[in-house]
């Protein structure tokens, strides 16, 4: 995963998810192919912890991949997330 932190000119936490439509092999047999890319800004060094995180949780979750595979809308993906972090703050 990729991150810009503040001293590459980073000014706002940030995530970004693409998904490929053809995955892309990098010899590693453990990860390929791979089809999602998550990329993160950081504006310090701590603020990003508690989003990654939260991703680790989605990527846990089965559901997530499918919704990435059938979204049509960036926001489809965002609501899902806020879905996601919503339920879990109710069952804390």
């Amino acid at each position: 995963m990729p991150l810009a932190p503040s001293e590459f000119g980073s000014k706002e936490l940030a995530m970004e998810i693409t998904v490929l439509n053809t995955p892309i092999a990098f010899g590693n047999e453990a990860n390929d192919p791979v089809k999602y890319l998550f990329f993160l800004s950081a504006k310090d060094s701590n603020t990003h912890l508690e989003s990654l995180a939260q991703l680790v949780d989605l990527l846990e979750d089965s559901h997530f991949y499918t919704m990435l595979d059938t979204a049509t809308e960036a926001s489809q993906i965002l609501d899902y997330i806020k879905d996601n972090e919503n339920k879990k703050t109710e069952e804390e």
